[in-house]
């Protein structure tokens, strides 16, 4: 095996091999009707990095590769451990690593991992449910809650039932995002406002420090934002801040300026608007990080510091990740009055 291991390290990642995902600008007309209104006025550009275009359908592809990456750079220290992986999730995470141990079996000679087990809430919905047993997802649905589903993920592995990734703890999670993240620093050099839904935390704390960074010399200021949930309630896998609590991915201050809190409905309605422009099919998380990014611009055009934001174009451009399709969300959305073939 170390022969093979070694072969296996100096080989392209698994993150390495994702292509990068399609950046779309979205016709403010057809944003949520006061929105469009609101972008036609303050002159806002609206962005749309479309993470879910890839073989799992769900962006968190990017950070699953990386986690198996990560491991099998140090397999060595794992010998003797289970050959599935695991860990609690909403869905889109136990869908990209049933992709991403796909990927190892066929690009690596000898990979350890075989299945990948998803312990998930007994409230998961039934297409997020269907997206895992399709992909030949091991689920366990005990848990009546995310904090309990963290902690019986721990439980399993304890009793070695798999070996878990534990991405909210995970620093392989954020390094996931890094490409990404310097994909929108190349093809929005001009960016205003990045907002971004706190599940892991990953997303943030991968891409926020890149941008940064990125635009550390520029005269135009950048605005971080972190989107999270009502308190009690879930959306597409965002987390309210109870649920937050677990974790210790640094995703807040200093890699964010600003949190919004918004809800299902409004992240639906938004979502469901975006639907209109040619290509975007984006689920519930979409729309809430597109409502939070708007509160964000409402707020610095109300306290009159937008100017300091705006690029030379004279608009606001404003940028969100679609993580997953609306299709595992059918029946939310059908809740709400919204339909779709």
């Amino acid at each position: 095996m170390e022969n093979d291991m070694t072969t296996l390290i100096s080989r392209r990642s698994l993150n390495e091999q994702l292509e990068l995902p399609p950046i779309l600008e979205v016709d403010a007309a057809n944003l949520p009707e006061f929105w469009a209104d609101y972008a036609q006025r303050h002159q806002v550009a609206f962005h749309v990095v479309q993470m879910h275009e890839n073989r799992a359908r769900t962006g968190k592809l990017w950070p699953a590769t990386n986690i198996i990456d990560e491991l099998l750079a140090r397999y060595e220290t794992l010998e003797g451990q289970p050959r599935k992986l695991g860990d609690s999730t909403s869905g889109g995470y136990g869908k990209a690593q049933a992709v991403a141990i796909e990927m190892g079996k066929s690009s690596i000679p000898d990979f350890p991992f075989e299945r990948f087990v998803a312990v998930v809430t007994q409230s998961l919905p039934e297409g997020k449910l269907d997206d895992l047993r399709a992909c030949n997802v091991e689920i366990d649905r005990e848990a009546r809650s995310a904090v309990e589903a963290m902690k019986r993920a721990d439980h399993l592995a304890a009793e070695g039932r798999f070996h878990n990734t534990k991405q909210y703890w995970n620093p392989a999670n954020s390094a996931g995002y890094h490409r990404v993240a310097k994909h929108i620093a190349t093809t929005l050099p001009e960016l205003s406002v990045m907002a971004i839904g706190v599940g892991s935390g990953g997303g943030c704390s991968g891409i926020m420090p890149v941008l940064t960074e990125a635009f550390r010399d520029r005269a135009q200021q950048l605005c971080r934002v972190a989107v999270i949930v009502e308190d009690g309630k879930s959306v597409g896998g965002v987390r309210d801040e109870t649920a937050l609590e677990p974790g210790s991915l640094k995703w807040r201050s200093p890699n964010i300026d600003d949190v919004r809190v918004v809800g299902e409905k409004r992240s639906i309605l938004f979502s469901s608007a975006l639907w209109r422009e040619r290509g975007i099919v984006g689920g519930e998380s979409t729309g809430f990080a597109g409502e939070g990014a708007m509160l964000e611009v409402q707020r610095l055009v109300s306290m009159g510091i937008d100017p300091q934001y705006r690029a030379k174009d004279g608009r606001l451009h404003v940028c969100i990740l679609s993580m997953d399709t609306r299709d595992p969300y059918r029946l939310n959305f059908n809740k709400h009055g919204i339909y779709w073939q």
